[in-house]
């Protein structure tokens, strides 16, 4: 099965279990202090491959580090960690979450990311991202597999 159909599949779970109006998922680069977009729901504006540096923050330090979910439930909560929370806010997004997703060895694969109108989301809608932590894992063992 192709990478796409699986986080296609993936987006679809989240969708159904969640909502969402943008979905990416950002994998850690190995050897480096960056993420890399490996899916996206808005190739357009969110292409894939896109990269940022992992900055240090307190949403690193949080999502990266303590491997603890970020959520906003508001433009304003996520504006110091977001470069084009602009451009986000213009997309008519103004909540989001960012799942940290770890091996089942503890190592850390990347992130899902779910963005959705102000006020979407709260922490029951964390509580079911989590609840798919392992649907998550098989899509980011079988992008490794083929992108080692």
């Amino acid at each position: 099965m192709s990478k796409e159909l699986v986080f296609n599949a993936l987006g679809q779970l989240l969708q159904d279990q969640v909502g969402f109006r943008l979905f990416t998922i950002t994998r850690v680069v190995p050897g480096t202090q960056e993420v890399e977009r490996i899916y996206t729901t808005d190739p357009a504006t969110y292409p894939v491959t896109g990269r940022k540096p992992i900055l240090p923050d307190a949403w690193t330090e949080q999502v990266l580090i303590q491997r603890q979910p970020f959520l906003a439930r508001q433009a304003a909560d996520f504006k110091p960690y977001f470069p084009d929370h602009d451009k986000l806010v213009q997309m008519g997004l103004g909540c989001v979450i960012n799942f940290p997703v770890s091996s089942e060895q503890g190592e850390l694969l990347g992130t899902i990311n779910l963005l959705d109108a102000p006020g979407q989301y709260q922490d029951d809608t964390v509580a079911r991202c989590a609840a798919l932590q392992s649907e998550v894992r098989q899509a980011f063992a079988h992008f490794n597999t083929a992108h080692p």
